[in-house]
């Protein structure tokens, strides 16, 4: 491979069946997110908050939940 400045490369691609979702950076950074690869990795929002990664076999892990929206979380909730 070579790159627009004529820089030549040696890239090798891995290709698989994708089984669990995956985040873009671009899109995270362009939301206005820092994403931190270094040894501690995360991904910082704009307001400042810290979502912890972890690195498992070259690969950037989150455990992310998705939310019950039937489940009240304010008041007391009445039958």
């Amino acid at each position: 491979m070579m790159t627009n400045d004529g820089l030549d490369l040696k890239v090798t691609w891995q290709v698989t069946k994708v089984v669990k979702p995956l985040l873009s950076v671009s899109k995270l950074t362009l939301n206005g997110n820092a994403v931190i690869l270094d040894h501690y990795p995360r991904i910082v929002g704009r307001d400042g908050r810290t979502t912890w990664l972890r690195r498992i076999n070259g690969t950037y892990e989150v455990d992310l939940w998705i939310k019950d929206r039937t489940v009240s979380t304010k008041g007391f909730q009445r039958q």
